[in-house]
């Protein structure tokens, strides 16, 4: 009985050894000591209009430290596989301040910052890089429905919800609750690593997204359906969204 649990400790040990080690952009985690994805809205009617009067897809972008940071040189994308897709102009953020930047995919647009790229609706990914190609943060998200925006629950808090934008503004949610979902704080997500198992526990039946780091949906399933295996995932971190709700899970199986 002890060699068995030795045995699964140390397998336990190298799995996340390797998951830390085996992609580059996640070798430097985010402490939150520099720029940060604060809010993302990739289906904007009435939320925000850029110089042209056009209601583009953005990113909030904020600065929680004490100092101000000049972000010319990062870089920002929507595929973890090109780091560089992006860069951001000249620049400078405040201290606890916020800037918007639009994904149109219309760069030569003058007004703010527009990117390269645009963002899906259906389901998408944000990721931000230092000048020199270090991960800073990432945001993936599922669907989003009209106007409704994916942000932080509070300024650098690390955990989202679905809420009403607020562009260049505290974001007005408290995740405890949801937006419309008084009982969310009972929802929990977590894997099963002996089982490799997703177990999704709510008090109501709701469908469950699964996406990977470069914002694939790879599962969609129901909370009764609960415990999801997992024995085709590739180890890594994965997003469970759910109705109001996000949760991020890191799959390393014991083998």
């Amino acid at each position: 009985m002890i060699h068995f649990h030795f045995h699964r400790l140390a397998y336990l040990f190298i799995g996340v050894f390797n998951l830390l080690f085996s992609a580059e952009i996640f070798a430097q985690l985010p402490t939150y000591q520099d720029l940060i994805i604060n809010e993302v809205i990739a289906d904007n009617k009435n939320s925000g209009l850029d110089y042209y009067g056009q209601s583009d897809d953005w990113i909030e972008i904020y600065n929680p430290t004490s100092d101000t940071i000049a972000y010319g040189g990062y870089y920002i994308t929507d595929d973890a596989n090109d780091r560089f897709k992006f860069q951001l102009p000249s620049g400078k953020l405040a201290p606890l301040s916020y800037t918007i930047i639009w994904a149109d995919n219309e760069t030569w647009q003058v007004g703010g910052i527009h990117t390269n790229f645009s963002l899906s609706a259906s389901g998408d990914a944000v990721f931000l890089f230092s000048p020199k190609g270090v991960f800073l943060d990432s945001v993936v998200f599922g669907f989003q429905h009209q106007d409704v925006s994916w942000g932080r629950c509070a300024a650098g808090d690390n955990q989202f919800a679905f809420m009403s934008p607020s562009p260049q503004y505290l974001n007005k949610i408290s995740c405890a609750v949801g937006i419309d979902e008084p009982n969310s704080a009972t929802t929990k997500a977590y894997y099963n690593a002996i089982q490799q198992q997703l177990v999704i526990e709510s008090n109501e039946r709701q469908p469950v997204e699964v996406f990977n780091s470069l914002g694939k949906r790879v599962a969609l399933f129901t909370t009764d359906e609960s415990p999801f295996s997992t024995e085709n995932f590739a180890p890594g971190l994965y997003i469970i969204s759910l109705k109001n709700k996000q949760f991020k899970v890191i799959i390393s199986p014991l083998r």
